[in-house]
This record gives C-alpha cells, sequence and structure tokens, in this order.
C-alpha cells in the first residue's frame, strides 16, 4: 500500500447541505483520497445507525460505482453482511466486533481487512490474525464522545504501533496539515479522517489541499 495515502472515512451525518455521499465521496477522490471506507453510524445517538441494512446496501451498491470507477478499493464498517452482498473490497473492524481471525475465515485471502487499534498489544492481535492494515488511535483527542469513547495514545503511542508490526498502520484522530510532519514521523502510512473532507463545503478543495499536504509532510 502506498505511503501517504489518505484515508476516507464517510459519515453522512456531516455532510454539508445534503450532498449525495456518492457525490462526496467522488469529489474526495478526484482531490486525491485513495481509499474510502463507508461507515453509517450517528455518534450523537448510542448504538444508533442511520439507516436500515436494505438502505445501507442500497448506499453501498452506488459508493461502491463510483470506487470502481476510480480504481479505489471501498471497506465497509463493521458490516460484514453488507460487504459480502454488495462484492466490496473489504471491511473495516473494531475491537468488540468480529474476532480478525474468523473475519479473514469468512471472507478470504482476497478481501483487505482493516482493523481498529489503540495499543501495540491489539496491533500485533490484528496483524497475527491476517489483518491487512490497522487504524491507530486516537493519536489527538477529537472531542466525540458517543457512542464509544476511544483512548488516546498520542505520538508516541503511534510511534509504538507502527514499529511493533509489518502491516501498514493508518493515524486516526484529528491528523491535519498542522500536525501531518509530527504524524509521519513515526513510521504512518497515511492518515484516516472523517470531518477535515466529509464536513467542508468543498469537498474537492479540502480533499485536494489535505492529500498534497500529505504528501508534502
Amino acid at each position: 500500500m502506498q505511503r501517504k495515502t489518505v484515508y476516507l472515512c464517510t459519515d453522512q451525518q456531516y455532510l454539508y447541505s445534503g450532498m449525495p455521499l456518492e457525490k462526496a465521496v467522488e469529489l474526495a477522490i478526484e482531490g486525491g483520497v485513495s481509499l474510502v471506507q463507508l461507515r453509517e453510524k450517528n455518534d450523537k445517538v448510542p448504538l444508533a445507525t442511520t439507516v436500515t441494512t436494505k438502505e445501507f446496501i442500497g448506499l453501498a451498491e452506488r459508493v461502491l460505482k463510483i470506487t470502481r470507477k476510480h480504481k479505489v478499493p471501498l471497506l465497509i464498517n463493521d458490516r460484514l453482511d453488507v460487504m459480502l452482498a454488495v462484492g466490496a473490497d473489504g471491511v473495516h473492524m473494531g475491537q468488540k466486533d468480529v474476532p480478525v481471525r474468523i473475519v479473514r475465515r469468512l471472507v478470504g485471502k482476497e478481501k483487505l481487512i482493516c482493523i481498529s487499534t489503540s495499543s501495540v498489544g491489539e496491533a500485533l492481535d490484528a496483524q497475527a490474525g491476517g489483518a491487512d492494515f490497522i487504524v491507530a488511535g486516537e493519536v489527538y483527542p477529537t472531542g466525540l464522545c458517543y457512542p464509544d469513547p476511544e483512548p488516546v495514545i498520542g505520538i508516541e503511542g503511534l510511534r509504538a504501533i507502527c514499529n511493533a508490526v509489518t502491516i501498514p498502520v493508518f493515524a486516526r484522530g484529528k491528523c491535519n496539515v498542522s500536525n501531518f510532519k509530527e504524524v509521519m514521523s513515526t513510521g504512518a502510512t497515511g492518515v484516516s479522517v472523517v470531518r477535515a473532507i466529509i464536513a467542508q463545503e468543498d469537498i474537492l478543495r479540502a480533499s485536494t489541499e489535505l492529500c498534497a499536504a500529505l504528501r508534502n509532510s
């Protein structure tokens, strides 16, 4: 996986002026995003989802058309059933979801598996279980508290995770142009962002500027 990659995690609750999500994803990819995770959870309401399974499948199919057009991998957050139903490129799982070794058995060798981690132990377990890459964080506090607050690992926590594993590591948690140099000094492959792109009025411009800043960090 290419280093200095911007990994977009979507969230419709932050979209500006009701823009269709598939349009937002296409603009982000045109700006340089090279990995997309379709996420449909509402952080403002604990354990709530914003769409039904049927709606999620329809949304995933529309977004997948965009990512396939641009040859960008699409991961589905949490939902193995939705990933398998639409034939997406992979799945992203958290620490409380199906264990990675079981996910790998279910999806086979060809699909991508990403695991959220916040410690060296979790990162090593993810790698041993067959994960292709991990998202580590929060590096900096985001201020989000629902549905399940993530620990803040800081730059040294990120560095320890990067040093412990051989698979790519994406940094998550308030990563932006002001701290890219510090983040990438840890050995991270790239950054995972949500609001820095998806919540912006001009998504193409936000993505272009963010991706350029990461490449130049």
